[in-house]
């Protein structure tokens, strides 16, 4: 049997985020949707049912426990017979910070009025400030995480398909990273990923990775990708990147 890691950490990665237009929810809340989780990546797959909610952020009042949204999450799964995945996000648009439930798999917009009464109920409250957003934000996602290692550097995500991991033993900043992914596809076109970073929490610490989507990345591809990394950080730190 191969083996298996089941554990938490985070993602952190950029999206064009805007305001729903649909459905039915708590009059005045601020709730935001993206459709393109992965904008670096170039495909001719079709996009997504424009009739289903894309990932929906339900902006909350306050930033609580991860524990406080956990259990309160178990206990409307438990009521709410349609399926949804939630996920603690912070979302940040021009330094301003706005502490979210990020929902995916949801059914139908309709449903997000319900949902929202139930997290009420739970003693979440929301945000109710009327905003217009249609603008790139950051986006830090608490997840779990369950993966299988390919060798010491690169995991599969066991739940995900086409997502791997990469670790590239440091911590980076996301301008940082974000020029150093640029660095690579113009150098390197033949490289078809969209790239995020990634926290993922083991026992002996972080594994500080880039989380990589793409269509047939095996990992010959991936360890060529991960050398790319490292050698673009070295003329980076060493002021010597190519644009």
């Amino acid at each position: 049997m191969k083996s298996q890691i089941e554990t938490i950490g985070y993602l952190l990665k950029q999206e064009n985020v805007f305001n729903i237009d649909k459905g039915s929810f708590v009059p005045g809340t601020f709730i935001l949707e993206t459709r393109d989780q992965f904008p670096g990546y170039h495909s001719q797959l079709p996009g997504t049912n424009a009739l289903k909610p894309g990932h929906l952020f339900l902006v909350t009042k306050q930033k609580y426990p991860g524990e406080h949204i956990m259990r309160a999450t178990g206990r409307i799964k438990r009521i709410m017979p349609s399926a949804f995945v939630p996920a603690q996000t912070l979302i940040t648009i021009d330094h301003e910070q706005f502490p979210s439930i990020r929902i995916k798999d949801l059914e139908d917009y309709n449903l997000i009025l319900e949902l929202q009464n139930l997290y009420l109920e739970q003693g979440i409250e929301f945000y109710k400030r009327k905003r217009k957003i249609d603008t790139m934000a950051l986006l830090q996602i608490k997840k779990y995480f369950l993966l299988e290692p390919l060798n010491e550097f690169v995991y599969k995500d066991l739940e995900l398909p086409d997502i791997h991991y990469i670790a590239l033993g440091r911590l980076l900043k996301w301008k940082y990273f974000e020029k150093l992914t640029q660095i690579i596809k113009v150098n390197h076109r033949e490289l078809n990923f969209d790239g995020a970073l990634a926290g993922i929490f083991r026992r002996l610490g972080v594994v500080d990775a880039v989380r990589v989507f793409g269509e047939g990345m095996d990992l010959d591809r991936l360890m060529h990708l991960r050398a790319l990394y490292l050698e673009f950080m070295q003329k980076i730190d060493a002021g010597l990147d190519e644009d």
